[in-house]
This record gives C-alpha cells, sequence and structure tokens, in this order.
C-alpha cells in the first residue's frame, strides 16, 4: 500500500518523501529510476521486488520474484544494466538450532561411510580433476568429441552443449550414475520430437563409477536430445534424465 510521504523531517537533512509498505530487506539498490529490493525471511514468500520510484513521492510495486522454498530467502541483489543478480540462501533460524546436532550427525556418517565426509569430498574433487584430464586427453589427441552429462532438474535447466567437429565419427558420453545398488544399466537417446535413435542395454560402469559410451557422429543432427537412464534388469526405473544440444561449427 502507497501512503503519501509525511513532511516531518526524520534526521538532520533527511526528509520522508514517501512510503511503500514491504517486508524487511537486507540488500537496496537503485538503477535507472527502480528500487530492486532483496528480502529478509518473510511469510509471504517474496525474494525480490523491484519499485518504479521515478516519482519518489509515490513509489510502486512494479514486479516481484517469489522463493519456492519456505526454507530460503533472498536478501541480497545487484544490478548491471539489464542484468539483475540475487543470492539463493537457506534460513539460518532453524539450522542455528539444530548446530549441536552436527558433532553427532558427522560421527554417524563416517560410521556409515567408513570415512569422514571431508575425505569424500576430497575424493569427490580429485576424481572430478581426473576426469577432466581424460577428456581432455582424448579430445586431443583423437578427433573423439566429449561431453560430461549433468542431470535435468528442471525444465528450466541448461542443457549440455558440444559441438562436434568436422572428421568425427563418434561422441562419447560420460554419464555420472546415481548411487544405488544396480549394476547395469540402459540409456536412451530420443530427439526433442520423441524419436528414439539409439538404445544402448547392459552398460556398467567404469572404473570411476560413471558410464562412458559413444554413439555414431552420422546419426546425431544439430538440435536438442533427451537422454534417460534407467537400471536394468526389468522393471526398469528412471534413475536420471538429461538434455543434450549438438552443434557442428
Amino acid at each position: 500500500m502507497n501512503i503519501e510521504g509525511t513532511r516531518t523531517a526524520l534526521s538532520r537533512k533527511v526528509r520522508q518523501l514517501g512510503h511503500v509498505d514491504l517486508p524487511g530487506a537486507g540488500q537496496v539498490t537503485i538503477s535507472n529510476g527502480h528500487a530492486f529490493v532483496g528480502h529478509l525471511p518473510n511469510q509471504d514468500q517474496l525474494g525480490t521486488s523491484v519499485l518504479d520510484i521515478s516519482d519518489p513521492r509515490k513509489p510502486r510495486v512494479t514486479a516481484t520474484v517469489r522463493i519456492d522454498d519456505p526454507e530460503s530467502h533472498s536478501h541480497k541483489v545487484r544490478v548491471s544494466g539489464s542484468v539483475m543478480v540475487v543470492n539463493h540462501e537457506r534460513n539460518m533460524s532453524k539450522l542455528g538450532r539444530r548446530a549441536e546436532q552436527l558433532p553427532a550427525a558427522k560421527r554417524a556418517l563416517r560410521e556409515q561411510l567408513g570415512r569422514s565426509a571431508e575425505d569424500l569430498r576430497a575424493q569427490q574433487t580429485a576424481r572430478a580433476a581426473l576426469e577432466r584430464q581424460i577428456a581432455s586427453s582424448i579430445q586431443s589427441e583423437l578427433n573423439l568429441p566429449l561431453v560430461m552429462l549433468q542431470a535435468t532438474r528442471d525444465v528450466q535447466t541448461a542443457p549440455n552443449e558440444v559441438s562436434i567437429p568436422s572428421g568425427a565419427k563418434h561422441l562419447v558420453l560420460w554419464v555420472e550414475v546415481p548411487a544405488g545398488k544396480s549394476n547395469s544399466f540402459r540409456l536412451q537417446v530420443d530427439t526433442a520430437d520423441n524419436r528414439t535413435i539409439e538404445t544402448l542395454d547392459n552398460l556398467q560402469r567404469n572404473s570411476y563409477g560413471a558410464l562412458a559410451v559413444g554413439l555414431p557422429v552420422e546419426a546425431l543432427q544439430p538440435g536438442d536430445y533427451r537422454i534417460k537412464l534407467t537400471a536394468e534388469p526389468p522393471p526398469a526405473s528412471l534413475l536420471a534424465e538429461y538434455r543434450l544440444r549438438i552443434r557442428r561449427p
């Protein structure tokens, strides 16, 4: 609700011109006649509000960005030209009350994994570096393009992109397999219009716990593809889905 500002001085050389009711803000950025407000945790799940302040006596809300997760907030905002950048942060109120449970949780995790979480993160980092070395080596020594697929979380997730160079015969897909008990997998490659162009059965994890498969380049035209990973044997269950965009020079 907009209210005409009072005329009384708030402090020395400071006077209120206008007012608008909003949940509490952590950061306010002014750009091109607009105020961008990053909100602290609030019941309305407001993340960012955009206000037209071209008339400072009558500020008005022109756009809002809401937080889907009620346990998160977005209290920081920066603007550069036509780009707005915000954060997305977990609320500390509930997390803070559980801080005393962390030591016991770490001990239980260590017993379950047989190693500490810090050791696991170090192992994952080392493996990711090794995978990048493998990809770089394959691409430099052979004319064999490789793409490491990241699972699709929602329709807004950017597709995995790869450019197929002239003369390449195959495209290598490096697929991280979700943790589970399955040892055999199926990979199905569909076009954007749901036409299946390749199905690979009985795939096994390599020594890095991933799948590395080759697809003939001649079957892959420039465009978007959906790749489904399922566990075998039947009944097959969908483990992950990947989006792939193929480009050619």
